[in-house]
């Protein structure tokens, strides 16, 4: 019984004495008191008992009399509970060896106890061996139960998990699944454009701006009234449409671009992992074969899982939505707005490509690919399923969101107004001063690592070590010593696994980061420099740190780095970080990549996002170069077992890898084209030689004459009035200290009493940058005071240094008080002249959409022209029934995606 009850609580059973009360002393409430109840029953197969009252019964010595008097016992007295044992030279117990525990003491005393009574009681054989049966059983159930305790704790086969196919969609170029996407970013080249022209609908929202400084991290509010001080830049999408990835209009309908995009990067990644689609078929109602989607081949479709990874999944929609009523475009609510409005990649995907096994979307902000990879890795090696496809995508710089995701942004301090990407895009450069947006796509196939080679397919990377935590630190801000303390806890994990050292890592080791080029402190630089040097120590300096969101902008939940990143394993090239000039001071001696070409055997990678989220990985290179089948033999023999025919032929349709039945084998090479194997040195991209597309400046609306220097309160010129009178004496530091007080108590939740004049604000009360620049905003507002661009809030840390210099600035400022009789009228600022459209740039803001690619499907025959005929004559019933049936098979075909040579005409 007692072990039970541990079992059923999780208490150890030496922890347990009998005097104890099952609820009062041991917690087990009325549900596990049944729970232990039954479990008691099951074991000595005692029969229901109606009139058993769980309330008689509070203690374990209870349950125990209970039991025995059940079994037939007529008085039971537990054994004394053997204390515990000091050494000594007396013999020990053997302990349990070869499989043979000891059974339970008191469960034998019951089974002999039980025995003499029924030897006593003088009854034949029958009625001995059925008196004595409960004993029996219950002895075997205590010595099940003592090999089960003795047996050694069951431990899983953890598989290795790999990542056998990779994608990247991206901003800027020709269109967003270019296939020369993989050249450009190892390049180096610019994907972000100009996006002044929208400059106006930043305007209409109102911001109030948060301004950090680029060095010390101190905010003030701003409003934003000028085109200069908005967003300009952004990595925004071109050329894509998802038909040309075989699905027609009226499924990408239901779908949000998030969706969208997740789709066509998973496809990629199939086609890259070697992994084909196969036709699938069913049989019609009268027996024939009916062609069906092309999905999974079926052995993999229950062992494959989907996440989807994406920070704002559905808002496109459902923006767009809002600004239509829900219109569907033909004047009705669009049936399929839960669809659109849904974070569904998952799903959808899933759906279209028979994915069966587990299933789920993640958002952990800008962390949420690099989570989705861990979580993978945890339902593989679980055996939940074989493969899971991570698809991550976000577009927040469309037509629909940037004007609401880039205004907060603004309002944040995170984003730069600055218009020349070689001024802006500035990964771990001492002039970052704010973000780009972005948008973008990634697929990953991350799989058991026995399973590429099944198939004939070398992977790309081994994961080898992978943390997703969260710091319950900011919204926004990093906690840069818990971060370097996990970063160095995956690191030394990762060691003992590859049986290497930090140090030995880190000579063969880059490190992707996800610096966002914020301002200097506070940022997501300062949390990866410290957590390279805690993890590999002074070692951290043969690193090689790489960057993409330089050229792409911030692409949000859409990993691409976690693409780039195997992909750069797998081609041994690391590309450069963007318009690099002035690398921070507090690198050191840390080594930032110009462009590499060397041979790399490990892919560090970090990604944090609102919230404190945080996700690390590591990777082990396996494939080299564009050699990814590694048997060709093993490949045809796969493919054929898959398809169930004796040849098989692989092709590229709707950019989608399929195979068919053939005559003979055709295999194809996994092979980009163009292909980044054909690189050399000669070929990155450096700040150096590096031209981003010209920017074409928005120009400054008309004004009459430039303002002054920023002055209190623009007000109109009243008539001449006396001279103001100095307000009365500014008031006392005290006085000051008070307000000052009282203000931090109503921006943090503290008690006024609470609040200690030697307290630091940052330090001691956790006021982030917004809040500072709300207590001064508020005490500049109180007070009078002008701006003072010389102040740094770290010269004044406590609540008593930034009274005093409130007091000592209000002494010296003059306050004007307005006679009694000139009370200042408020006039309307003189009308602004509307800007100018800007002069046009060699990079278009809106690119003519190009020519949709063919699609291959059939085209619907025109309906057939009249034919000249008597008006007395009826047409000919077999001509006409012909006519209708053509026209029939064309549009079953246009609305279904068979092709009118699939359609029979007794398919139902």
């Amino acid at each position: 019984i007692l072990q039970i009850v541990a079992r059923q609580t999780g208490y150890g059973v030496d922890e347990l004495d009998l005097d104890y009360e099952l609820e009062a002393d041991l917690g087990i409430d009325t549900v596990k008191q049944a729970e232990v109840f039954a479990a008691v029953r099951d074991t000595f197969q005692l029969p229901e008992d109606a009139s058993f009252d769980p309330s008689a019964h509070r203690t374990l010595q209870s349950l125990v009399d209970w039991a025995a008097q059940r079994m037939g016992v007529a008085s039971y007295a537990a054994p004394a509970r053997p204390a515990r044992q000091e050494p000594s030279t007396a013999p020990a117990t053997p302990a349990p060896t070869g499989g043979t525990p000891l059974i339970d003491p008191s469960a034998v005393t019951a089974f002999l106890e039980a025995a003499a009574e029924a030897g006593l009681s003088g009854a034949g054989p029958e009625a001995f061996a059925h008196a004595l049966l409960p004993a029996v059983q219950g002895l075997l159930s205590a010595a099940w139960e003592a090999h089960q305790m003795n047996l050694a704790p069951f431990t899983r086969q953890l598989h290795e998990v790999v990542c056998s196919g990779a994608s990247i969609g991206l901003p800027g170029g020709d269109a967003v699944f270019s296939d020369a996407n993989l050249v450009s970013i190892l390049r180096g080249e610019n994907h972000i454009d100009s996006v002044a022209a929208k400059s106006r609908q930043f305007l209409e929202k109102g911001i109030v701006r948060l301004v950090k400084d680029p060095t010390t991290g101190q905010g003030t509010f701003v409003p934003v009234e000028d085109p200069e001080h908005v967003i300009r830049l952004a990595g925004i999408r071109k050329h894509f449409d998802l038909g040309e990835w075989g699905l027609d209009a009226n499924q990408t309908r239901a779908f949000d671009i998030t969706t969208q995009l997740a789709i066509a990067a998973g496809l990629e990644a199939l086609r890259d992992a070697g992994i084909p689609l196969v036709r699938a078929t069913r049989l019609s109602a009268s027996g024939k074969v009916v062609p069906g989607p092309w999905q999974l081949p079926t052995s993999l479709q229950d062992g494959t899982g989907v996440i989807f990874a994406s920070a704002f999944p559905g808002y496109d929609q459902l923006v767009d939505k809002l600004g239509t009523n829900g219109s569907d475009g033909e004047g009705s609510f669009d049936r399929r707005f839960l669809f659109q409005i849904l974070a569904m990649g998952h799903s959808q995907f899933a759906q279209l490509i028979g994915a069966r096994g587990p299933n789920t979307a993640v958002n952990a902000a800008c962390a949420s690919t690099t989570q989705a990879v861990a979580i993978a890795e945890d339902w593989i090696r679980l055996g939940r399923c074989e493969r899971v496809l991570v698809i991550g995508a976000d577009d927040v710089t469309s037509d629909q969101l940037l004007p609401w995701i880039g205004s907060g942004f603004m309002a944040a301090g995170a984003a730069t107004s600055t218009a020349v990407v070689e001024e802006a895009a500035l990964p771990f450069d001492r002039r970052r001063h704010g973000l780009i947006l972005g948008m973008g796509a990634v697929g990953l196939v991350v799989e058991r690592a026995d399973l590429p080679s099944k198939r004939g397919v070398r992977p790309l990377a081994t994961l080898v070590a992978s943390r997703i935590v969260n710091s319950a630190f900011h919204g926004t801000r990093l906690d840069v010593r818990h971060i370097a303390s996990v970063m160095k806890d995956m690191v030394a994990d990762a060691c003992r696994t590859e049986r290497t050292t930090p140090d030995a890592m880190a000579r063969s080791a880059f490190f992707m980061s996800h610096e966002t080029y914020t301002p200097a402190r506070g940022g997501s630089a300062a949390a990866e420099i410290e957590s390279l040097r805690e993890a590999f120590g002074p070692s951290s300096r043969f690193i090689t740190i790489a960057n993409t969101k330089g050229f792409t902008g911030h692409a949000m939940g859409a990993g691409i780095e976690d693409g780039v990143a195997v992909k750069s394993l797998q081609y041994g090239i690391v590309p450069p970080l963007a318009n690099l000039r002035e690398p921070d001071p507090e690198l050191g001696d840390l080594h930032l990549s110009t462009g590499v070409i060397g041979d790399f055997r490990y892919a560090v990678r970090l990604a944090a996002g609102f919230g404190s989220q945080l996700a690390l990985s590591i990777w082990r290179r396996e494939a080299k170069g564009d050699d990814r089948i590694g048997d060709r033999t093993a490949r045809a023999a796969w493919l054929r077992d898959v398809l169930d025919a004796p040849a098989a032929e692989e092709f590229v349709e709707h950019r989608t890898l399929r195979v068919r039945a053939a005559s003979s084998d055709t295999l194809l090479d996994i092979r980009p084209d163009p292909t980044p194997a054909a690189l050399t040195d000669r070929d990155f991209v450096r700040p150096d030689t590096a031209t981003a597309p010209p920017v074409a400046p928005v120009a400054p609306a008309p004004v009459a004459a430039p303002a002054p220097a920023a002055a209190p309160v623009p007000v109109a010129a009243p008539a001449p009035v006396a001279a103001p009178a100095r307000a009365a004496s500014a008031a006392p530091d005290g006085a000051v200290l008070d307000v000052l007080i009282a203000i931090v108590a109503e921006k943090t939740g503290y008690a006024t009493d609470e609040l200690e004049p030697d307290f630091e604000l940052e330090a001691d009360l956790g006021i982030d940058t917004v809040k500072q620049a709300e207590v001064l905003s508020d005490l500049t507002d109180r007070y009078g005071l002008q701006r003072d661009d010389a102040f740094r809030l770290s010269d004044h840390p406590t609540i008593e240094a930034l009274a005093g210099y409130v007091a000592r600035r209000a002494a010296s400022t003059p306050r004007e008080v307005p006679a009694p009789s000139d009370v200042p009228v408020a006039t309307a600022p003189p009308p602004v002249a509307p800007a100018p459209p800007p002069v046009a740039s060699v990079v278009p803001e809106a690119p003519v959409a190009p020519a949709p690619p063919p699609v291959a499907t059939s085209v619907v025959p025109a309906a057939p022209a009249p034919v000249p005929a008597d008006a007395h004559e009826p047409a000919e019933p077999a001509r006409l029934a012909s006519d209708v049936r053509a026209t029939l098979l064309a549009i079953v075909a246009e609305k279904t995606g068979y092709d009118v040579d699939e359609l029979e005409p007794d398919f139902e």
